[in-house]
């Protein structure tokens, strides 16, 4: 799954809480792993959430645009 995040400006806790949720479970709840997940285009602004506040760069997989989290999904695939 790849997250465009190009047009986000900010993030809060529940946003980030989401996130964390979708990471773990799959579309329908049953608690199986969704696979890979790419964040992609994020912001300068909304990258400092991750890195000085929560340390989830080191959960999440990061691409700097849609097109090569697709591709990267793709190589795993």
């Amino acid at each position: 799954m790849v997250l465009d995040f190009a047009n986000v400006n900010y993030l809060n806790s529940s946003n980030i809480a989401k996130l964390l949720k979708l990471r773990k479970h799959d579309r329908h709840g049953n608690g199986k792993p969704l696979g890979k997940l790419r964040l992609c285009a994020i912001k300068h602004r909304v990258w400092g959430v991750f890195l000085s506040v929560t340390g989830l760069d080191k959960i999440f997989d990061f691409c700097d645009n849609v097109p090569s989290g697709l591709a990267s999904v793709q190589l795993e695939a």
